[in-house]
C-alpha cells in the first residue's frame, strides 16, 4: 500500500462546510473526500467558519476570515505544515496554497472550472482581477486540474511552462442512474429541469420565456439572486436540494437544460444525462464537442422554444438522446478511474 499522505482541501476563501450545504453540495464534497480516505491517505479541512460542520476524514483547520486573514494563515499556524500536498478546490482557495508553498515547499494542485473571465465580463465586471489571480496561482501549482478542453487549451497558451492537466468532472453513477417513474411522457404538461445556481450567466430568464412559450413546465432546482427574476418569467424554483436527492427530481423532467452563457464542464449536465434525461445546452458553452446533447442558440427564445419542442414533440428520440447521453458518461465519467487519476497528481506533485 502508499504511504498515508496528509492532504489539506482548500476551499474558496471565505467558504465552510456550511457554505456547501447551503448549495446542497456538502454530500458530494464528502464523497470527493472519501475517495482520498479509501486510497488511505488523510484529508485535513481548511475553513473559515469558526463552528463549522464535522467533518469526518481528519483535522479541520480554522483559517481567519477575510483576503488578509487567508493569506496570513499559512505564516501563522503551524498546522499549515503538517500538510503535505495542498488540493485547491479553485482558483480563489489556491491564494493561500501559494503562500504555503513559499514557507513549507508544500506542493499544491488546483482546479480551474470555469472561464472566470468571461462570467465577470457578463457581469460587467472587471476581468483583470481574474487574470492576475491566474498568474499569480497557476504557475505555482504543481498541477492544474481543467475539465473543459477548450478552456485547458487556452490556458496551455497562456502559461506553457505549467503543468495543465485535462480532467473530466466525475460522476457517481450508482446515484445518478435512470429512474422509471412512469409518470413522464404521460402528462399534459411537460417538465423541463435546470439545476444550479440561479446567477445572471444561466441566462434563466431567456430559457423561462422559451419554455412558457411552448406550454411547458420549466422548474429549477436551486437558488440564487436571479431567483425572483426567474420566478416572474414564469419558472417554479423549488431552492436548493440536497445532492442525493437530484436524482429524484431528475427523474421527473422530461428534458433537462443548461442555458447558460459560459460554463466550464457542467457537473449538473452529466448528472442528468447520467439519469438519462435528453439535454439541451446553449451553443455558448464551448468544450462540448462531440457530447450527445441538442445545442440552440441561448440568446433566441424562439430557437430555444423550437429545439425544446424537439425534445418533448417526439418520445422515441427523446428517449434514444437520453439513452446515448447516458452512455457516453458511463464510459467518460465513472467516478473511480478519475479519482484514482486525481489522487495520483496530487501523490506525485
Amino acid at each position: 500500500m502508499d504511504p498515508v499522505v496528509v492532504v489539506g482541501f482548500l476551499p474558496a476563501i471565505g467558504s465552510s462546510l456550511w457554505s456547501f450545504n447551503a448549495t446542497g453540495q456538502a454530500e458530494r464534497l464528502y464523497a470527493h473526500a472519501r475517495w482520498y480516505q479509501k486510497a488511505g491517505h488523510r484529508v485535513d479541512w481548511f475553513t473559515y467558519h469558526p463552528r463549522d460542520m464535522a467533518w469526518p476524514f481528519g483535522t479541520r483547520v480554522r483559517v481567519p476570515s477575510g483576503l488578509r486573514g487567508a493569506l496570513l494563515a499559512p505564516l501563522r499556524d503551524p498546522a499549515w505544515g503538517h500538510v503535505e500536498k495542498f488540493r485547491a478546490l479553485n482558483l480563489l482557495g489556491a491564494l493561500p496554497a501559494v503562500i504555503a508553498r513559499w514557507r513549507y515547499e508544500t506542493p499544491f494542485v488546483v482546479s480551474v472550472g470555469a472561464d472566470y473571465e468571461a462570467i465577470a465580463r457578463i457581469h460587467g465586471r472587471a476581468a483583470w482581477k481574474w487574470r492576475w489571480l491566474q498568474r499569480l496561482v497557476i504557475p505555482s501549482a504543481s498541477t492544474v486540474l481543467v475539465s473543459n478542453p477548450d478552456l485547458a487549451a487556452r490556458l496551455r497558451r497562456q502559461f506553457p511552462y505549467a503543468h495543465i492537466a485535462d480532467h473530466l468532472n466525475w460522476v457517481d453513477q450508482s446515484l445518478f442512474r435512470p429512474i422509471e417513474t412512469g409518470v413522464r411522457w404521460k402528462r399534459s404538461v411537460p417538465r423541463v429541469y435546470f439545476v444550479g445556481r440561479l446567477v445572471k450567466e444561466k441566462n434563466l430568464v431567456t430559457a423561462a420565456r422559451a419554455i412558457q412559450r411552448i406550454g411547458a413546465r420549466f422548474v429549477c432546482v436551486g437558488d440564487g439572486p436571479m431567483a425572483d427574476e426567474v420566478r416572474r418569467a414564469g419558472a417554479e424554483v423549488v431552492g436548493v436540494q440536497p445532492w442525493p436527492s437530484l436524482p429524484k427530481w431528475l427523474a421527473d423532467a422530461e428534458a433537462f437544460i443548461m442555458p447558460s452563457l459560459s460554463e466550464g464542464q457542467p457537473k449538473a449536465l452529466l448528472e442528468a444525462m447520467a439519469c438519462g434525461v435528453p439535454c439541451l445546452v446553449a451553443e455558448d458553452i464551448k468544450g462540448l464537442a462531440n457530447w450527445p446533447v441538442l445545442r440552440a442558440d441561448a440568446n433566441d427564445t424562439s430557437a430555444l422554444s423550437g429545439r425544446v419542442w424537439d425534445i418533448l414533440a417526439d418520445e422515441y428520440e427523446a428517449r434514444q438522446l437520453g439513452e446515448i447521453g447516458r452512455r457516453f458518461v458511463t464510459e467518460r465519467h465513472a467516478a473511480e478511474p478519475l479519482m484514482r487519476a486525481e489522487i495520483d497528481m496530487v501523490r506525485a506533485a
